[in-house]
């Protein structure tokens, strides 16, 4: 009987970690979809400005989503990078991998 409580219990732990990858997963792709036609983020919110040159941050659920407008020091001095980018926190990354559609620009 005590096996029994133990493997429901794990059972339901999966079933909702999975769940929880699935709408991260979905909510993640529509956004990156949003902010790749310069649409504003649907399901993300909070968004922050990092001091890198005028990227923004949005966090969603399980996921954090950047428009990046980055400047680079270095090799690529007075270049910046820019494009939306993806990146989940999820406890099974398999499912759901990060998105980087940045590109090296040496325009404003």
């Amino acid at each position: 009987m005590r096996k029994r409580h133990i493997l429901i219990c794990i059972a339901a732990i999966l079933i909702c970690v999975l769940a929880f990858d699935l709408v991260a997963r979905y909510r993640g792709e529509r956004d990156f979809e949003a902010i790749t036609r310069g649409d504003p983020p649907v399901f993300a919110i909070n968004p922050r400005y990092p001091t890198d040159g005028g990227s923004v941050e949005f966090s969603g659920f399980g996921y954090t989503l950047l428009r990046m407008h980055q400047k680079w020091q270095g090799k690529y001095n007075g270049c910046y990078r820019v494009g939306p980018r993806l990146e989940y926190w999820l406890p099974l990354p398999v499912i759901a991998p990060n998105r980087d559609n940045t590109i090296i620009t040496t325009n404003n």
